[in-house]
């Protein structure tokens, strides 16, 4: 049963009326219908077929960025390298531009990793004003912006420090008598491969096994699967 018809590619009113309010219809029979992509049940280019708006952004910028040469920033490595808190890089991909990239360039080079905190929070919060000023019509002043900002790398240094300062964790161990069973798998072009090891509560080997799921591509669903095999 397909909300869109194959031809011509329009909105299936008739379907839409019998399953949806009928408030519901003329909002949908607004929404652009593509002439160029099939209708499909999954999102194409997400592990899991989900639409997110984060992911329907990041594949209009991407599109946007293939068209304009030079717009694009390509120093990654250095970006993902640092020791930066995973929220404070939602908003970094959100401006671009030659006097940004410039900008960026310049403070990558500095060797002091608290300047590199101070730009990516400098960034985060201006896309935080951004979503204030835009969704709820709230405008930060710089005294605003300047005080989040502090709060952000202070919210680093903190992390980064007791971080530091924490014993690693030990590995929990297997009650006597029982067995311990671990579990992955790794997902390619072709499908999904699994493997599995069984060892005793002293951590000695009992069996192993490994196998191949054909046209399986969710890692989810691999390693769900993989459990299922190993248990079997």
């Amino acid at each position: 049963m397909a909300l869109v018809a194959s031809y011509p590619r329009c909105w299936d009113v008739e379907l839409l009326r019998d399953i949806f309010n009928e408030a519901d219809v003329p909002r949908i029979l607004n929404t652009p219908v593509s002439i160029q992509s099939s209708d499909t049940w999954y999102w194409k280019g997400d592990l899991r077929g989900l639409y997110s708006v984060k992911h329907g952004y990041n594949s209009l910028m991407r599109e946007h960025l293939s068209q304009e040469p030079g717009l694009e920033f390509t120093n990654w490595c250095a970006i993902w390298s640092l020791k930066i808190p995973p929220k404070l890089w939602e908003g970094f991909g959100a401006a671009t531009g030659s006097t940004f990239l410039q900008m960026v360039r310049h403070y990558l080079t500095s060797s002091n990793v608290v300047v590199h905190v101070q730009l990516v929070a400098s960034f985060w919060t201006v896309w935080l004003a951004r979503n204030e000023s835009y969704w709820n019509g709230k405008r930060w002043n710089m005294g605003e912006l300047k005080q989040k900002q502090c709060a952000l790398v202070l919210e680093w240094q903190q992390a980064f420090q007791v971080g530091r300062g924490q014993q690693p964790l030990e590995a929990p161990t297997t009650p006597q008598g029982y067995l311990k069973c671990n579990i992955d798998a790794a997902v390619f072009d072709e499908g999904a491969g699994y493997a599995a090891v069984l060892r005793d509560h002293h951590g000695g080997f009992v069996v192993a096994m490994n196998g191949w799921f054909m046209s399986l591509r969710d890692p989810y669903q691999a390693e769900t699967m993989a459990v299922k095999e190993a248990l079997a």
